[in-house]
């Protein structure tokens, strides 16, 4: 919320060279891309074992295909995967 509301007191339309995102999606991208990794088949498998978090992958799917501003940030039809009709309120 504190990020939006100092957005708004910003140009929203600045753009990174080279990259054809608005900020509202590069907000999204940079989110995601924190919590990528590479791992080995015995990572993940360690993983599944010892850490009580879902993979990062689903956390990410999970969250943004819930949020109406995913949504509206990089104009998602209806009824697709990353905006079902049916959505759970996270926060």
């Amino acid at each position: 919320d504190k990020i939006k509301q100092r957005n708004l007191k910003t140009d929203n339309n600045l753009q990174l060279p080279g990259l054809n995102y608005n900020s509202d999606q590069l907000f999204f991208i940079a989110s995601a891309h924190s919590m990528c990794n590479i791992q080995t088949t015995n990572g993940i498998h360690y993983d599944f074992i010892t850490d009580p978090h879902s993979p990062a992958r689903f956390r990410i799917i999970g969250t943004v295909q819930n949020s109406d501003e995913f949504r509206k940030a990089f104009s998602c039809k209806s009824k697709t995967s990353m905006n079902p009709s049916i959505k759970c309120q996270l926060w």
